[in-house]
C-alpha cells in the first residue's frame, strides 16, 4: 500500500457545505472556536490525515489471541471509531470477526500493536538526518508500544542508519487505556472520534518498501525503525503528547510534518485553549460520533433577514477590534498582498487579492463580519 499524498487526501475528503456554517459564524467571531470553523474551511478537511496501522511487531511471541490477524491492516482514522467496540472489555481489531481484551491489545501483551500515525511523503530531510544521533534508539520491524519497552520488554538500542530514501518520518500516536479508543460513551460501540492529550506520541523513521509489480511503497516490517531524538537529549526524548503538542500535526491536510518537526526541535509547540479545539475538530471530522460532534458545535444564531446597507468608509477606524482580527487571519494562513490590494483602510485587511486560494476561509469570514458590523463590506468576489 503506498502512502497517499496530500493531494490525493484532500481530493477524498468531504468538505463543509457553508450553508452550514454561516449561521454561526456571527457568534464564533469573537471564540476561540472560530479557529475550529476556519481550519475546517481552509483545508475542507473530513478528518486529519492519521491512519491506524495494525501490525504484528516482527520477532513477536505467538498471538494470545482466538483469531489469527494478519500482519498488516491500514485504516483511515475517521473510519476506525465505527463499531469498534463489541463489549465493554472487547475491542474489534481491524480484522472484523477478531474482538480481544481491550486492555491486553492496547498494552501490547497479545502479539499484536496498532496505533494512529501520520507518514511524511518524502524520504527524511538533511536537517532532520543531521539534528538527530548517527547511532539513534532503533528497532528491527515497526515499533512495540511504549508501555512494553518501558516494562524492558522489546527494547530499543542504538544502530547506524540504514538507507534513508526508504524510510519516512512519522508521528505515532499510540493507544491508552484512558484515551483513544475507549468508548465514547458507556454504552455505545464507538470509539471516540479523536486522539486525545493523554495518548502518547513519538516522532520515528520508519522503513518502507517497494511493492511488487507496482513499485509503490508499502510499510516494511522487517526493516528497521529509528526513533527520532535530538544529538543531546536534554531537552527531547522524542515522545510528546497528542494535539497538545505539535498542535497542526492534528489539523492542517496541507502541513508538511518534516517542516513541523524542524520548527520545534529544540522547544516542543504546545498548544493553547483555541489550537486544542481545532485539532478535536479536524480529528473528528463530520460524521462522525454525534456526541463529540456536540461539544464542538456553538448554538446556531438567527442570521439578519433582508439586505445589508452599505458600510461606512471609516468602518475599519471605528470597529478596530474586529478588523485586527480579520488582519490576523490573513497573517496566520501565510497570505501576501495580492495585486489591486489597496494601500491601508478596509480593503488592507480583507481585499479579496490577498486570499486567492483561500476563498472559502475569507467567505465565511467576511460574512461573520458583515454580520458583526451590520453593514455590506465593499469588496470583489473572491477568485478562486
Amino acid at each position: 500500500m503506498r502512502i497517499p499524498s496530500g493531494a490525493e487526501t484532500r481530493r477524498n475528503t468531504k468538505a463543509f457545505g457553508l450553508t452550514k456554517i454561516l449561521p454561526r459564524a456571527c457568534a464564533l467571531l469573537a471564540s476561540p472556536r472560530l479557529i475550529l470553523l476556519l481550519t475546517v474551511v481552509a483545508t475542507a478537511a473530513g478528518a486529519a490525515p492519521f491512519r491506524v496501522y495494525q501490525f504484528v511487531p516482527r520477532g513477536a511471541a505467538s498471538s494470545r489471541l482466538q483469531c489469527e490477524p494478519r500482519r498488516l491492516e491500514i485504516l483511515p482514522f475517521a473510519d476506525y471509531a465505527k463499531g469498534r467496540w463489541a463489549a465493554p472489555r472487547g475491542l474489534r481489531l481491524l480484522d472484523k470477526d477478531c474482538i480481544a481484551d481491550a486492555a491486553e491489545v492496547i498494552n501490547g501483551r497479545v502479539g499484536l500493536a496498532f496505533a494512529a500515525i501520520r507518514v511524511a511523503d518524502e524520504p527524511p530531510r538533511a536537517a532532520i538526518l543531521d539534528l538527530s544521533p548517527k547511532a539513534p534508539p532503533s528497532t528491527f520491524g515497526w515499533p512495540a508500544p511504549i508501555i512494553r519497552r518501558r516494562s524492558g520488554a522489546d527494547g530499543l538500542r542504538p544502530a547506524p542508519r540504514g538507507d534513508p530514501s526508504m524510510l519516512r518520518v512519522a508521528a505515532v500516536c499510540w493507544p491508552s487505556v484512558e484515551a483513544w479508543p475507549v468508548p465514547a460513551d458507556r454504552e455505545g460501540s464507538e470509539a471516540l472520534g479523536t486522539l486525545e492529550p493523554k495518548n502518547q506520541c513519538e516522532w520515528w523513521m520508519l522503513p518502507f518498501k517497494q511493492a511488487r509489480g507496482s513499485g509503490e511503497l508499502e510499510p516494511d516490517l522487517d526493516g528497521r525503525s529509528y526513533l527520532i531524538v535530538a544529538n543531546s537529549r536534554d531537552e527531547w526524548d522524542g515522545q510528546f503528547n497528542a494535539r497538545l503538542h505539535w498542535p497542526a500535526l492534528f489539523t492542517g491536510q496541507d502541513l508538511n510534518i518534516q517542516e513541523a518537526l524542524e520548527a520545534g526541535w529544540d522547544k516542543v509547540p504546545t498548544a493553547n485553549e483555541a489550537s486544542l479545539w481545532t485539532s478535536a475538530g479536524a480529528m473528528s471530522g463530520p460524521d462522525t460520533h454525534r456526541d463529540a460532534r456536540a461539544a464542538l458545535t456553538a448554538p446556531p444564531v438567527p442570521v439578519r433577514a433582508g439586505a445589508l446597507p452599505p458600510c461606512a468608509p471609516d468602518v475599519d477606524k471605528t470597529h478596530e477590534k474586529v478588523f485586527a482580527r480579520f488582519a490576523a487571519w490573513a497573517d496566520k494562513f501565510g497570505l501576501q498582498g495580492g495585486q489591486g490590494a489597496s494601500e491601508g483602510g478596509q480593503g488592507a485587511a480583507w481585499d479579496p487579492a490577498r486570499w486567492q486560494g483561500r476563498c472559502g476561509a475569507y467567505e465565511v469570514l467576511r460574512s461573520a463580519l458583515e454580520e458583526t458590523l451590520a453593514c455590506k463590506l465593499d469588496a470583489g468576489a473572491c477568485a478562486r
